[in-house]
């Protein structure tokens, strides 16, 4: 897989010392957030593929760049560490640079079902106590609907979207946001920092938010 791809090299100089610490061409792997791993493989490898989500494979130079750019763009929205970004939309190119950006700002991403509407919607929100939510044509409709409950009031579009629909908001194009200038204040994030909170079904009771660090997707493929 893709995340495979993240974490193992094909470069046979790659191996675990003596210490137990992963060295590449006798140079240490850093062992802390998931951007500090995608830094070190777009330094190292480039041009080497590593995701594909819609025709095109893009490389770990590809992901670096835009995900630094986003994280430049959001943190101009105020996005800092620690910080909740939430994201109601289908699987595309955009939200994999959105996952490296949040990990750059030590901020935390939770992704929400895109099934999900009105109160079942509206409780998970309100829990999440989000800065920031992204959003897709679909996920803003959604979220139109149950607007006045939300605490969140930036939103960034994905897509074409009337920014009338959510009275009150300040509406950001995904684009504009992710192509603006490069430059932010350096953020420390360790592998015990929350990367990500993803919600239970909710099948027996409310939906929980499971807590998910850097170091829980550095080290679960493995």
């Amino acid at each position: 897989t893709s995340w495979n791809r993240l974490m193992t090299s094909t470069d046979a100089s790659m191996d675990v010392a003596g210490d137990g610490a992963s060295r590449w061409g006798g140079a240490p792997v850093p062992g802390g957030s998931i951007a500090e791993l995608l830094e070190w493989r777009a330094a190292h490898e480039s041009n080497l593929p590593f995701v594909k989500c819609s025709q095109q494979w893009r490389t770990f130079g590809d992901i670096e760049a835009a995900a630094e750019r986003l994280a430049c763009g959001m943190a101009r929205l105020g996005v800092r560490k620690g910080d909740r970004v939430g994201v109601i939309a289908d699987n595309r190119d955009e939200l994999i640079d959105l996952f490296f950006a949040c990990s750059k700002l030590g901020a935390v991403q939770v992704s929400f079902n895109t099934f999900l509407k009105g109160d079942f919607l509206s409780y998970q929100l309100a829990d999440a106590d989000l800065s920031v939510i992204v959003v897709d044509a679909p996920g803003f409709r959604a979220l139109g609907t149950i607007f006045d409950q939300a605490d969140v009031r930036t939103v960034v579009a994905l897509d074409s979207v009337d920014d009338a629909g959510l009275p009150g908001s300040e509406v950001h194009r995904f684009a504009d946001v992710a192509r603006g200038p490069l430059g932010r204040e350096p953020v420390e994030v360790s592998a015990g920092d929350l990367q990500a909170i993803l919600y239970t079904s909710g099948t027996t009771g409310p939906p929980k938010g499971c807590m998910l660090p850097h170091g829980y997707f550095r080290y679960a493929p493995t």
